[in-house]
């Protein structure tokens, strides 16, 4: 009876270190998670229970196996085995507390810091003390307690899942507001834009059931002003962000009209220095996180904290950058099955070895410094691999979608795709988005709404702006819109035409301004001109129609235009003039100087490709 007491005991210490090391090392990951995320300081007492509660249980999920083996192990050792035992559990703390193992690239602590320092420190101490714990453990009678513990402790996550409320209000039908903002994608490389190769089958199913737009326009090709026009209704020429610029302070986004018409606001964007909240776009997300992952790993952030949001209306904001050039070897990066595809083998300069070689978007910024086109096949790769990229983001919309779809948050929402600019590939002569021709410029423009009328708007459809975007959605919302630079689309979906605008305005990055029409384009040069096309007759804006005084009718059209959006402009731009100015970090510094900007080009805000 002794010795089975005795056995029973010593299965119970074990089990309960067990428990104790795995339900210790989760919560750690918790309260790192809860710095990280910060819903507490962001007043959402409810979705950091209803989070922390889930990382709890997942982390056990994790641990409990390996703690298990750890603590049976000290069981077992005996001398110079223990510190082994020691060593060996340290290391896999410091890999688990850390986000290394499982790795969630997000949370990882830095280096840099006094904070992140302290953090590193204090896992490493973390890691050695429960070293300590499972080789040296504590007397057997603490085994049952320490278990049961453990126990109730996992009882009340799974409670606070199963029991707690939802974040927001009760359902009351009002609809989800979803936009997507695919960044670098210009319209004409997807199918339901009536591109033949198979870069989209995702969002082409999407736009099936969606009202798909022909004439949307970006007004400056640039994530950072481009972003906020969405946000805004504003122009970059009203806005006036620039790198060193902020949004203003008296300008609200969507995200605070849609607080405060009581949306729960969350944003998943990517870690460009763009979309940082320095820059100020970020205001009235009660959840905005930069996350430095590619596409996989925002759907699934997104689709997580949807479950943890609940019942509440929501507006998501979810930016992708992975149709943007890449960083690392290839001017674009793809799966490897997507670019087996939709690539053909290709010698490319950035794959040869060498320490000299200058690699993917280094690669193509050459090019453009030194006003030279690659030879035509090259360019022709190029572009394969541009659309080898749309397709590996396309797959995961498709997750995104379903996910949302299961999770009863799509059949009820207003969702809304669009693009941030396009991208050149040499059709003008210059690689990446600087110019403001058509490939630079034209973006998807893919609304949903319940009840919404499907189709494409044609080639005599509305012209539109990303100026268009809050009006738009906040009326599909029912929420009142404040006086913008944009009008709703909301009639569109409901079968009514629109009257004619005026021009969509186009802003180089010296904020000249430029006018777009279904009919034509007027584009500012660097030497203060304007290059005039007909885009009726030449729709690729080859021939410039200024050069030598031709079609003056049409020229003085555009300058009378061009002369009231000035006025206009001038007079709204008076109002937004308490812009913060914006301190560069080092990284950011890095990253104009690494993409061929600095000086005076970088003080215009030229410093994304």
């Amino acid at each position: 009876m002794s010795e089975a007491r005795e056995r029973s005991d010593s299965l119970a210490s074990v089990l309960g270190l067990a428990l104790s090391v795995a339900v210790g090392l989760a919560v750690a990951r918790v309260l790192l998670l809860e710095a990280k995320d910060g819903y507490l300081a962001r007043g959402l007492p409810v979705l950091a229970l209803r989070s922390g509660a889930r990382h709890l249980l997942e982390g056990v999920g994790w641990s409990v196996v390996p703690a298990l083996g750890l603590a049976w192990a000290g069981t077992r050792c005996r001398g110079g085995a223990r510190i082994a035992l020691a060593l060996v559990a340290a290391l896999l703390v410091w890999l688990f507390v850390g986000f290394r193992l499982p790795r969630l690239d997000w949370y990882v602590p830095g280096t840099y810091g006094a904070r992140a320092k302290l953090v590193q420190v204090a896992i490493v101490v973390l890691g050695l003390g429960t070293g300590a714990l499972v080789a040296w453990r504590p007397s057997c009678r603490l085994g049952r307690p320490v278990l049961l513990g453990g126990l109730a402790l996992l009882a009340s996550a799974g409670a606070v899942r199963l029991l707690l409320p939802r974040v927001g209000l009760a359902p009351d039908g009002r609809p989800d507001v979803v936009l997507v903002s695919l960044d670098t994608l210009r319209a004409d490389r997807l199918g339901c834009y009536g591109y033949e190769r198979p870069t989209s089958p995702e969002l082409d199913r999407f736009a099936a059931g969606a009202l798909v737009v022909d004439h949307a326009f970006a007004p400056q090709p640039w994530t950072l002003t481009a972003h906020a026009t969405m946000l805004t209704g504003l122009y970059p020429s009203v806005h006036g962000m620039t790198e060193r610029r902020a949004l203003p302070g008296g300008v609200a986004t969507l995200a605070e009209h849609l607080r405060a018409a009581g949306y729960t606001t969350a944003a998943v964007v990517d870690r460009v220095e763009w979309l940082q909240p320095m820059y100020g776009l970020d205001r009235g997300f009660q959840v905005w996180q930069n996350l430095p992952d590619d596409a996989a790993m925002k759907v699934e952030r997104i689709l997580r904290l949807v479950e943890d949001l609940g019942d509440s209306p929501l507006f998501l904001f979810a930016h992708f950058y992975d149709a943007h050039s890449d960083w690392q070897v290839q001017p674009y990066d793809a799966a490897a099955e997507d670019a087996a595809l939709l690539t053909t083998e290709f010698d490319g300069p950035w794959e040869r070895a060498g320490e000299d070689v200058v690699r993917a978007t280094q690669y193509l910024v050459g090019f453009r410094e030194r006003k030279e086109v690659p030879p035509a096949d090259e360019v022709a790769h190029i572009a394969e691999q541009y659309d080898a990229g749309i397709r590996s983001l396309d797959r995961q919309l498709g997750r995104l979608f379903r996910g949302l779809e299961r999770r009863g948050r799509l059949a009820n929402a207003i969702v809304l795709i669009t693009a941030d600019h396009g991208e050149e590939l040499f059709e003008h002569g210059d690689p990446l988005h600087l110019q403001l021709y058509r490939e630079c410029v034209s973006v998807p423009f893919l609304l949903r709404a319940p009840g919404g009328r499907t189709g494409r708007t044609g080639p005599d459809g509305p012209l539109v702006s990303l100026a268009d975007v809050l009006p738009t959605l906040l009326e599909l919302a029912d929420v009142p819109a404040p006086p913008t630079q944009g009008r709703s689309l909301a009639p569109l979906l409901r079968g009514e035409a629109l009257p004619e605008r005026e021009p969509v305005q186009l802003v180089d990055r010296a904020l000249r301004l430029g006018l777009r029409t279904k009919e034509w384009s007027a584009l500012p040069t660097e030497d203060d001109r304007l290059r005039l096309f007909d885009l009726r007759a030449d729709p690729g804006e080859r021939r410039d129609l200024s050069a030598g005084g031709g079609a003056p009718a049409l020229a003085a059209e555009v300058e009378a235009r061009l002369l009231r959006e000035a006025e206009r402009t001038e007079l709204l731009r008076a109002h937004f003039e308490d812009a913060a100015d914006v301190s560069l970090t080092e990284e950011g510094l890095r990253a104009l100087e690494a993409l061929g900007y600095g000086g005076e080009a970088g003080e215009r805000g030229q410093r994304e490709p």
